[in-house]
């Protein structure tokens, strides 16, 4: 599901309501069909884990994180554990026909996740917040710099308190090895979106929207008409009962046009031969990754 930015979140609460309000009768059923392929993130997720273990692993990275500064002698507030959000099944914008009945995109399903955190800095006194600061996100001497595949690059300060605690709760390997995963996945999806059969099967699928009265290139697209309407309903332009009921008929249509386009066949046919091109030479780092996951999933589970 994509974010829906931070004034479609002011108004989750109310929309969450009227989801129960509308119901799944807002939307006629249709006849049972065959499900489309499977298509899911590139490498398999690997470095995917269920909403609840990644709010177990936030609050462990934060819980290391105090107690590091708690070391060197400043306070880092644990912030309180956030509700669980599920995040999108695939990055294609595939959705099933029975999900999108009665979910939509799950966009009005969102919890209101409180906004972005707080800085924590403006409580700290003047004279101490460069050292607040450079305890908790290092110093540019210990500077770890990750080129990613297909260009650019990430870095990250290894005597930071953050990035101690994501070595204390990932282990030591594991932001190089993501940030590289997360740069091939990108390049994969990339060019399974430029795929000639994908661009056609696209090309349907947005003449038969537009004949629904939904205008939109891909299917990424048509959630970010429904992240306006959620938009209007922070605003007080639109009601939560009206947007719930946009929702669920734009990814009905767009479900029955992914089907009638055969979508995700072409999407699933892409993603085999991109991720055999792309990630054939990445075997060992992939399971390294996974082994890394597994023993972080370990340590906040028990």
């Amino acid at each position: 599901m994509d974010p829906i930015g931070r004034t479609g979140a002011a108004a989750v609460a109310t929309v969450c309501l009227a989801v129960t309000l509308v119901g799944c009768g807002a939307v006629r059923d249709e006849p049972d069909r065959a499900p489309p392929p499977a298509v899911g993130r590139p490498g398999g997720g690997v470095r995917s884990v269920s909403p609840a273990q990644q709010a177990a692993l936030s609050q462990a990275q934060h819980r290391s994180t105090a107690a590091c500064m708690a070391a060197q002698g400043f306070r880092y507030r644990v912030p309180p554990a956030l509700p669980a959000a599920a995040g999108p099944d695939n990055p294609y914008g595939l959705l099933g026909e029975e999900s999108a009945r009665v979910s939509g995109y799950g966009l009005s399903g969102h919890r209101d996740r409180g906004g972005p955190p707080q800085d924590q800095s403006a409580s700290v006194p003047p004279p101490q917040r460069a050292q607040w600061q450079r305890a908790l996100f290092g110093t540019r001497a210990h500077r770890v710099v990750v080129p990613l595949p297909g260009g650019g690059e990430v870095f990250f300060n290894t005597d930071g308190c953050v990035q101690r605690a994501r070595t204390e709760v990932y282990g030591e390997r594991w932001d190089r090895l993501q940030y590289t995963f997360q740069g091939l996945s990108h390049q994969v999806v990339a060019a399974v979106e430029r795929a000639g059969p994908v661009r056609a099967a696209h090309r349907e699928w947005a003449s038969c929207m537009e004949r629904s009265g939904l205008p939109a290139a891909t299917p990424k697209r048509s959630r970010a008409l429904v992240v306006s309407k959620l938009e209007q309903v922070a605003a007080g332009r639109l009601s939560p009962r009206e947007a719930v009921r946009f929702e669920l008929r734009t990814a009905t249509e767009d479900a029955r046009c992914q089907r009638q386009s055969a979508l995700a066949p072409a999407v699933a046919a892409a993603a085999r031969e991109e991720e055999r091109r792309v990630l054939r030479t990445r075997a060992g780092e992939f399971r390294l990754l996974r082994d890394l996951r597994a023993a972080a999933l370990g340590r906040v589970e028990d």
